[in-house]
């Protein structure tokens, strides 16, 4: 049986990219709305000013079995939100910008919803997943790091979603928390350094996405991942929740 998946900021760079991907994997499908008649006719790829109350969990007889949700980070705290009240329980947030601060406001909202699931992803780029693991595991034997951060010039959020994930856990995992400076151009899509310094010496382990079809098998696996039983309920954050490290 097929995944049935809803859009939110379907026309956005990056909805128009998961937009393509879910039509074309086999086990996933573009979830539809009720028109007037009564019928299934029309696709879930909903953006600004469309009523999220067309999208109902499957669980209780709606539509949808998973919402991806792809705005950007000012709206996307109300979307949520709008989702929840409406009953969807299984929710992939892909919008960036995402402060330590909201993310907790979101956990605290979840804790109404007992049932609900929501997976907040800052990058759904395997070799960002990567970059991350290897620096919290490097940044214990340096003394200084550094983030760079490098994004096209239409990317609004300083730093990076991504770059504010790698400062929360340096920091909570007992490192200084790190600069990050954010440069926006042309020539980028999405290119994030992470520099390690001791005395002479420096590791510098560099991520550069140069499309976003790098970001789409991340994408895939959210998706697959939150409608397993297994996925926690609450708030799950980060891609490498879904990445167990290997032996």
């Amino acid at each position: 049986m097929s995944i049935k998946v809803a859009i939110v900021g379907a026309r956005g760079r990056m909805g128009i990219q998961v937009h393509q991907i879910v039509q074309s994997t086999p086990d996933l499908e573009i979830a539809e709305a009720f028109v007037d008649d009564g019928t299934f006719s029309r696709a879930l790829t909903l953006d600004r000013d469309d009523d999220l109350r067309s999208i109902s969990p499957s669980s209780s007889g709606g539509n949808t079995d998973v919402v991806v949700e792809f705005t950007v980070a000012d709206a996307s705290f109300q979307n949520v939100q709008a989702l929840l009240q409406n009953g969807n329980d299984h929710i992939v947030i892909g919008s960036s910008g995402w402060s330590k601060q909201r993310t907790e406001q979101l956990r605290e909202m979840a804790h109404k919803y007992p049932l609900a699931k929501i997976f907040l992803v800052p990058n759904f780029s395997i070799s960002a997943v990567l970059q991350h693991r290897f620096a919290l595991e490097a940044a214990q034997y340096f003394a200084d790091t550094h983030i760079i951060e490098y994004h096209h010039k239409a990317k609004a959020d300083k730093p990076s979603g991504t770059a504010l994930a790698l400062q929360d856990d340096l920091e909570a995992s007992g490192n200084p928390r790190p600069e990050a400076l954010s440069v926006r151009g042309d020539g980028y899509l999405a290119k994030q350094e992470v520099i390690m310094t001791n005395p002479g010496e420096r590791l510098v382990i560099d991520q550069d996405v140069s499309s976003r079809e790098a970001f789409m098998p991340g994408v895939l696996l959210a998706i697959r991942s939150i409608v397993k039983s297994s996925f926690p309920r609450g708030v799950t954050v980060g891609l490498g929740e879904v990445m167990p490290p290997t032996d």
